[in-house]
């Protein structure tokens, strides 16, 4: 009975001893073994102004895998046009805009650097809004070019497969924020 009543305390103390270890060492989530962050040491997110804009390419194979097209389908040839036709449009857009792009994202890091060193978040505030107005005809090309794909897709596939791409658009949409 004694030696029972050993083995438990036994247990019990190297099971607490055990936790205790875990929650000072291992516990790297816990609050205060956390470190502050220093905003100096930090740098700003990277700001990609194709993708602000709404600026997407698609890999034709993929998108037509999503929709579950296969190569015998008798739409398959236009689809792949429509797409390669899509892309080297916009390919082109961002080709001929690519100063005014680069410009663009020199002065969102440059607000985001300002903002950094001052404490004072409304410099990207600004930069944002001159930012959407310089780049407004670029926006809004894109969505009038996004707005004509699914109007010409829309006519060449079922509502199942039509169904399939505004997911997958979506999807993009979200991965690209």
């Amino acid at each position: 009975m004694m030696k029972n009543l050993v083995l438990i305390a036994l247990f019990l103390f190297s099971l607490e001893g055990f936790a205790q270890f875990n929650n000072n060492n291992g516990g790297r989530g816990t609050l205060q073994h956390r470190r502050p962050v220093n905003s100096k040491s930090q740098k700003p997110p990277e700001f990609n102004v194709e993708k602000a804009i709404g600026l997407n390419f698609y890999d034709v194979e993929k998108v037509l895998n999503k929709m579950k097209i296969k190569n015998s389908d008798a739409n398959y040839t236009s689809l792949v046009s429509l797409f390669e036709n899509f892309n080297k449009e916009l390919k082109d857009y961002s080709r001929i805009n690519s100063f005014s792009f680069s410009e663009a994202k020199k002065t969102i890091e440059a607000a985001q650097k300002k903002s950094m060193d001052s404490q004072d978040y409304s410099f990207v505030q600004k930069a944002y809004l001159k930012i959407i107005e310089d780049l407004k005809p670029a926006i809004n090309l894109v969505k009038e070019k996004n707005e004509e794909l699914d109007k010409n897709l829309k006519g060449l596939l079922s509502e199942k497969q039509f169904s399939k791409w505004e997911k997958y658009k979506k999807k993009q949409a979200r991965s690209r924020n």
